[in-house]
């Protein structure tokens, strides 16, 4: 029996290193750009070290010559197999490599991917440190991170906030790692160092009514941030968005429940997931979006 799968577009961003602030990318060839260098490289791939793990990026051709996939193995010893893979764990040298995919397939006109994998795959925190060193962004002063798109014009709205009245945060502590330097993730980096135990770390913020600062956009953009991570369980708030007298309004949102997602049905199995398996279920996916008003925007924007 197939298994549902969940397919995520996430969107490339360029933080700037010196103000931490936060940018669509200009062009809509990024990735163009990012398959061209890969492609040009020996063998087509090439590996980084991050948070204790190599991954390797691999071009790969598919069905479509002008459209190639970019294949991300995360390498993971087989004493670090799930318990989930039950019985097929026994019998496994335990200094056997082991490769957990993601696969990555660029939406033509924008600068957002959709992504499926393995649960153990590669996150978009890792994925982005590891197109930040590909691009050797660092040294011109930038870094790459994948956030998701949210849906219903809740990104112009995150733009468009002059503060927020409340922040409610909470992430699964064992899959939590710190990303940025924001003031949310240095809370949360000092609650899971603290204590090894935690299962859950929370936070909530409570801004008052009628009252704003820098300070609410500056925690407002570590949440962003924070959206792309696999750890975050709730990211919810209440923004201040400006009205038309001068005044300004709040409005609920909900960071995870409003990120585009779709359901497929792709293999029976953790180890069935390969380029001939996800690429269908990645351009299902995709065909999905194209028919949300985020996929507009996002082809004016950078068409």
């Amino acid at each position: 029996m197939a298994k549902k799968r969940t397919v995520r577009v996430l969107q490339a961003v360029r933080i700037d290193d010196e103000t931490q602030g936060l940018a669509e990318l200009e062009s809509n060839s990024f990735w163009d750009v990012v398959m061209g260098m890969l492609r040009d490289r020996p063998d087509g791939e090439q590996t980084h070290f991050h948070a204790g793990h190599h991954f390797t990026g691999v071009y790969q051709p598919t069905s479509l010559p002008r459209e190639p996939l970019l294949y991300m193995a995360k390498e993971r010893n087989a004493e670090d197999l799930p318990s989930t893979w039950g019985p097929t764990r026994q019998g496994v040298p335990l200094d056997l490599q082991i490769h957990e995919p993601l696969f990555v397939l660029p939406i033509h006109g924008t600068p957002a991917i959709a992504v499926l994998g393995t649960s153990g795959a590669a996150t978009p925190s890792a994925l982005g440190r590891w197109l930040t060193t590909f691009l050797d962004a660092s040294r011109h002063g930038f870094s790459i991170e994948l956030h998701p798109v949210l849906l219903g014009g809740r990104e112009q709205k995150l733009a468009a906030a002059i503060g927020a009245t409340r922040l409610e945060i909470a992430v699964e502590a064992s899959k939590y790692e710190a990303q940025s330097d924001s003031h949310i993730e240095r809370s949360l980096e000092a609650a899971a160092t603290a204590s090894p135990a935690l299962k859950r770390i929370g936070l909530t913020m409570s801004m008052g009514a009628g009252r704003h600062s820098e300070g609410d956009l500056e925690l407002l953009r570590g949440a962003q941030r924070l959206n792309g991570d696999d750890s975050l369980l709730k990211g919810e708030t209440t923004l201040l968005l400006p009205t038309e007298d001068g005044g300004f309004r709040s409005e609920f949102l909900d960071l995870v429940a409003h990120r585009f997602t779709h359901k497929v049905k792709v293999g029976d199995s953790e180890t069935s997931l390969s380029v001939e398996t996800a690429e269908p279920a990645l351009r299902e996916a995709i065909g999905a979006f194209m028919a949300t008003d985020e996929f507009r925007r996002l082809s004016v924007a950078h068409g």
